[in-house]
C-alpha cells in the first residue's frame, strides 16, 4: 500500500521510511503525524484529506466490502436479516444473506460513499481560507500605578518612523524576558540553534533578539509579531516580565540602531566565537587543530554551552561537563605528542598539553593548565560523581562559597576567553613567522 505523491508533495510530507510514516513539519517546527502505514491498513488524518480534494476539485470515493459468518440457521438470519440495496446522492450499498456450502449463514455489505470536496476557499491552505494570523498582547511597561502595561505584538497596530499608528507603541519597543525563555531551544539542538543576537529554527523561521544581556533577553515588539508563529508567540508569553531597564545592551544597540558591527560582550557567546577564530587560524598554520571537531553526536556540546539560565548547581555542573568535553576531552592529543617528538606511556591530554606549551614557550602556561585541570577536578570530583571531601576543596577554590553558581561560570569562561585569546596572540604571528 502507498501513499500517492501528488498527496505528499501537497501537504511537504517527510517520510520516516523506518516506521513508516508520513510527517508534516509545521511553522513553529513542530512535527505532526499525517499518515501512518502498516502492514494491513493506511490511516490519514481527516483534516489532510479534506484540504487535499478541496483544492484539486476531486471527490473522495470510500469502497467497501464487509463479511461476517456466524454458525445460526440461514432462514432465522434471513427472517431477522432481509437483502436490501440502498442508493442516494453519494452512497450506494446492497446488503445479502446467504449461506456456505456446508449450511454456515454468512452475510455481506458492499457499496461505496463519495465524499464531496469543500468550496476550494474553505479548504484552509494559502491562498484560500487561510485563517488570519493571531497576536499575543506582551508586557511593554509599568504605568504611574505600578501595573503592567500590555499591548499587542501585531505589526499592523504598531507605530514606525514613517507616521503609522502615532500614538500607539513603536515597533521597536523592547520586550523583557527572563533567560530560562531560551530553555527549550537549547534543549533541541537538533532543531533549534541559539546564536549571537538571532534564534533559529532550522530554515523555517528565526527571531532577532538581544541575548548580550546579563540577565534577561530582549526582543522588539514587532519581531514577535512579524517572526513568530502565535503558538510560538504563546510560548514565549509565559516567560514574559516588566522591563528589567530602560536600555538594550550596547551590542544590540549598535547593531540595530547605529547599523554597525559589534562583537558580543557576553562570555559565552564570546568563547564560541573566539574559539572558531582558533581553530581556523591554528589549521591555516599549523595544518590540524588544536582541538579535535566534535563528532556529530557531540554537535550538541558547544550548541547547548551557556551561561546557566538559572540560579542552579544542577545546571551549574551540566556546563561544567560540556565545557570539560569541548576543553579537555577534545585536545588533539595525536598531534600534540607528535610535535612533541615522544610518546610518554599513560600520558593523560593536560600533560600532552604542557608539554607542548613548554617546547612553544607559551608565556601563560601555567595560568591556562591550572585552569583545566580545575575543570578537570569539578567535573571528576562533583559534576560526574558523588561529591566528597575533594569536592569541597574545589568549591572553594572556585569560588562558590561566596558567589552563585552563574557568576561562577561567568568567571570560568572569561578566564576561557583570556586563554584563547593568548594562544592566538601567541602561536598565530609565530608560526607566520
Amino acid at each position: 500500500m502507498e501513499v500517492i505523491e501528488e498527496f505528499r508533495h501537497f501537504h511537504n510530507l517527510y517520510h520516516d521510511r523506518h516506521n513508516d510514516r508520513y510527517i508534516q513539519v509545521d511553522e513553529r517546527g513542530g512535527d505532526n503525524l499525517v499518515v501512518e502505514v502498516s502492514a494491513d491498513r493506511v490511516r490519514a488524518k481527516t483534516r489532510y484529506v479534506r484540504q487535499f480534494i478541496a483544492s484539486r476539485g476531486l471527490h473522495l470515493a470510500v469502497y467497501f466490502d464487509h463479511r461476517a459468518e456466524a454458525p445460526v440457521e440461514i432462514a432465522a438470519a434471513k427472517a431477522k436479516l432481509p437483502d436490501a440495496t440502498v442508493i442516494c446522492d453519494d452512497l450506494r450499498f446492497s446488503f445479502h444473506v446467504g449461506d456456505f456450502a456446508d449450511k454456515r449463514a454468512f452475510s455481506r455489505l458492499i457499496g461505496k460513499k463519495i465524499i464531496s470536496p469543500l468550496p476550494v476557499d474553505q479548504c484552509g491552505i494559502w491562498p484560500y481560507g487561510s485563517e488570519p494570523k493571531k497576536f499575543v498582547n506582551y508586557i511593554i511597561g509599568v504605568n504611574a500605578y505600578g501595573k503592567d502595561v500590555d499591548h499587542t505584538c501585531n505589526p499592523d497596530d504598531l507605530a514606525n518612523y514613517f507616521g503609522l499608528n502615532e500614538g500607539a507603541p513603536h515597533f521597536l519597543a523592547p520586550v523583557w524576558f527572563t533567560r530560562d525563555v531560551l530553555r527549550k531551544y537549547y534543549d533541541h539542538p537538533e532543531k533549534y540553534s541559539v546564536e549571537d543576537g538571532y534564534l533559529r529554527c532550522g530554515s523555517l523561521w528565526g527571531l532577532r533578539m538581544d541575548n548580550d544581556l546579563p540577565s534577561h533577553v530582549a526582543v522588539f515588539l514587532g519581531d514577535l509579531g512579524q517572526m513568530l508563529a502565535y503558538e510560538e508567540q504563546t510560548y514565549w508569553k509565559s516567560s514574559n516580565v516588566p522591563p528589567a531597564s530602560n536600555e538594550l545592551s550596547e551590542t544590540n544597540f549598535r547593531r540595530s540602531f547605529l547599523a554597525q558591527f559589534a562583537n558580543p560582550t557576553a562570555p559565552d557567546l564570546v568563547l564560541k566565537q573566539k574559539l572558531a577564530d582558533l581553530q581556523e587560524a591554528w589549521e591555516q598554520r599549523y595544518g590540524w587543530q588544536l582541538f579535535r571537531q566534535l563528532r556529530d553526536d557531540d554537535a550538541h556540546v558547544l550548541k547547548q554551552l551557556r551561561i546557566p539560565l538559572v540560579e542552579s548547581m544542577g545546571e551549574f555542573e551540566h556546563q561544567v561537563l560540556l565545557l570539560a568535553k569541548l576543553l579537555i576531552d577534545s585536545l588533539n592529543d595525536e598531534d600534540l605528542v607528535r610535535e612533541c617528538g615522544s610518546l610518554v606511556p599513560d600520558e593523560k591530554s593536560i600533560s600532552k598539553l604542557e608539554r607542548f606549551f613548554e617546547a612553544k614557550r607559551y608565556p601563560h602556561k601555567d595560568r591556562d593548565l591550572k585552569l583545566l585541570r580545575l575543570l578537570q577536578s569539578v567535573r571528576s570530583t562533583g559534576a560526574a560523581h558523588r561529591k566528597g571531601e575533594r569536592f569541597q576543596k574545589v568549591r572553594k577554590e572556585l569560588g562558590l562559597d561566596d558567589k552563585v553558581a552563574t557568576d561562577v561560570f561567568r568567571d570560568l569562561l572569561s578566564r576561557v576567553n583570556d586563554m584563547f585569546a593568548d594562544l592566538h596572540a601567541h602561536f598565530i604571528p609565530m608560526l607566520q613567522g
